[in-house]
């Protein structure tokens, strides 16, 4: 019963989970964006924030909906080839957690 949306675009159309030969779990046609700066990163975080679906409950006010995942790819523009991925999770209910 998942449901995907790519918080980044404008449409509000439903993304497909897949499974690639090699089993490995991936969003079909999900956005990806280039970034050159920081701000550059924290103006699209925050257009993804803006989309997000949050309801009053009990506990918290701006309680999220569902789960958000964001995904940053680290690379420099010159020297060795090396590259950083950083994955950042919020599940929804978790400010319930001790």
């Amino acid at each position: 019963m998942e449901e995907v949306y790519d918080l980044l675009c404008v449409d509000d159309r439903k993304l497909t989970i897949r499974e690639n030969a090699q089993k490995e779990t991936f969003v079909e046609n999900l956005l990806k964006i280039r970034v050159g700066s920081c701000e550059e990163a924290y103006k699209l975080v925050n257009i993804g924030l803006e989309h997000r679906r949050v309801a009053e409950q009990k506990l918290n006010r701006n309680s999220s909906r569902g789960h958000a995942l964001l995904t940053v790819y680290l690379k420099p523009n010159s020297g060795p080839a090396s590259t950083a991925k950083l994955c950042f999770v919020d599940l929804a209910g978790s400010e319930r957690l001790k």
